[in-house]
């Protein structure tokens, strides 16, 4: 029996062999995996990295695709800081206060850098957890910065920053390090630096990457595309080219560089991006 019952399986594979090829396409063409020789992916042989879009942590988690936002669950007596407008929701425990860090420093966060002057401080008064939701400012997607990673600080884009679990949380201004990065970096004359420990969350648009820089290396970017670096690295611009990429490539006259050492982020559509597709819609709709 169990040689009757081997017989039957030969034959039955010896019939389905030759009648399953004849079911299929003749022309199959083998798609190559984008791998280099040492197994890496084409981003990961640059040193480049992709950013996690739906990270989440212990008491908090970033919902949604393309216009996320920040779940937060404060325990007793826990705080949030939020940049003012990004309330979409919280649960009645918590309660609201503004937060300057300094009268001095908030207005010269206003008037110099173009940021809010004040910051929103939660504090759950409740004996049980309470939760909120943070949202940004335009269609955008929120991403966790450890400023641990950064040694405790880091420039940020401006508007860039949204939320942060820790209060203990410092914002100050810089002076560009040249005159070419105050005028053509895109960054303006001063930049806009976050200090203190633990998760910051920063709002930024379209896809995020992450590169670590080596001592003397230098990244080339879109003056809009930056949103943070390390303080360690230097940032400047220089020219896009020659006269006709200069006026016809697209690019504007001058990119953004950065040189490290240091961490630095880009995204693929700011804010300024956005804006202007915005428009360049409705203008095209009134025609």
């Amino acid at each position: 029996q169990a040689a009757t019952r081997r017989l039957v399986k030969r034959r039955l594979l010896a019939s389905m062999s030759n009648y399953i090829p004849s079911a299929l396409p003749v022309n199959i063409v083998a798609v190559p995996v984008q791998m280099s020789m040492d197994g890496q992916s084409p981003l990961e042989s640059c040193g480049w990295q992709a950013v996690d879009t739906h990270p989440h942590g212990e008491n908090w988690s970033v919902v949604g695709e393309s216009t996320q936002v920040l779940l937060a669950k404060l325990q007793s007596q826990q705080e949030i800081l939020t940049e003012p407008g990004g309330m979409m929701s919280f649960s009645p425990g918590l309660k609201p206060s503004m937060n300057m860090g300094g009268c001095w420093l908030g207005c010269r966060r206003a008037f110099c850098a173009g940021e809010s002057c004040c910051r929103v401080q939660w504090k759950n008064d409740a004996n049980q957890p309470q939760m909120m939701t943070v949202f940004p400012s335009f269609p955008s997607k929120v991403i966790p910065i450890n400023l641990d990673d950064f040694g405790g600080s880091m420039y940020v884009k401006r508007s860039a920053w949204l939320a942060s679990l820790s209060t203990q949380l410092e914002f100050d201004l810089e002076q560009a390090p040249s005159c070419t990065a105050a005028f053509c970096a895109g960054q303006g004359c001063c930049l806009t630096t976050v200090k203190g420990r633990g998760l910051t969350f920063l709002n930024v648009g379209g896809t995020v990457l992450k590169k670590t820089l080596r001592e003397g290396e230098k990244v080339i970017v879109d003056t809009s595309a930056l949103v943070a670096w390390s303080t360690t690295a230097t940032i400047d611009a220089e020219r896009a080219g020659n006269c006709c990429t200069m006026f016809c490539g697209g690019m504007g006259l001058v990119n953004t560089t950065i040189t490290g050492p240091g961490i630095v982020y880009i995204q693929s559509m700011s804010r300024e991006k956005a804006v202007a597709g915005y428009m360049l819609a409705a203008m095209m709709q009134k025609k």
